[in-house]
């Protein structure tokens, strides 16, 4: 070959710091990052978005997970849907499982029981990303002095990261 690779080797490493490529490594992922979160990146995505709803079984759940990853996620929304953290008799009398106030009741729901009932997410451990909807009777829950990060953080532990000002000691 027309080039001692060796050689040129130990002079490039003489003459140029480490530090050099880990540099300009961090300034190419800072502009690889630029280049995909304009436009470029928005046109990207939304050609795989369309290339994943071509596909049939995909494209009738991709909507679902999207917007529930979305809402746990997003940008806008996150944990700010959730209005309290609320402690409520399930799965019955007796028995509390925790879960978070995500808006009123149904109004038919209401009706029929002759009750006002809110709505709650119960989230499931260790992946409270997932989880179910109970309606359950205004009176019937408990507000928990608990923010909502520290909840996830119980909840992924499996209840055993409790919040200091929540722990029983003798």
């Amino acid at each position: 070959s027309l080039i001692d690779l060796p050689a040129l080797d130990r002079e490039l490493s003489t003459r140029i710091p480490p530090a050099f490529g880990f540099v300009v490594g961090i300034v190419g992922v800072y502009f690889v990052g630029l280049l995909l979160g304009g436009y470029v990146g928005r046109l990207f995505w939304s050609l795989l978005e369309r290339l994943i709803h071509s596909i049939p079984f995909v494209k009738k759940i991709y909507p679902y997970a999207k917007q529930i990853v979305d809402f746990f996620f997003g940008e806008k929304s996150t944990k700010k849907e959730f209005h309290a953290v609320v402690a409520v008799p399930y799965p019955h009398p007796g028995i509390y499982s925790i879960g978070f106030i995500t808006g009123d009741g149904l109004r038919s729901l209401n009706d029929k029981a002759g009750d006002e009932f809110v709505t709650v997410f119960m989230p499931s451990s260790p992946t409270p990303v997932s989880g179910f909807t109970i309606f359950v009777p205004k009176d019937g829950v408990l507000p928990m002095n608990l923010s909502v990060d520290d909840t996830f953080r119980m909840m992924i532990s499996g209840g055993v990261i409790v919040p200091p000002a929540e722990r029983i000691v003798d």
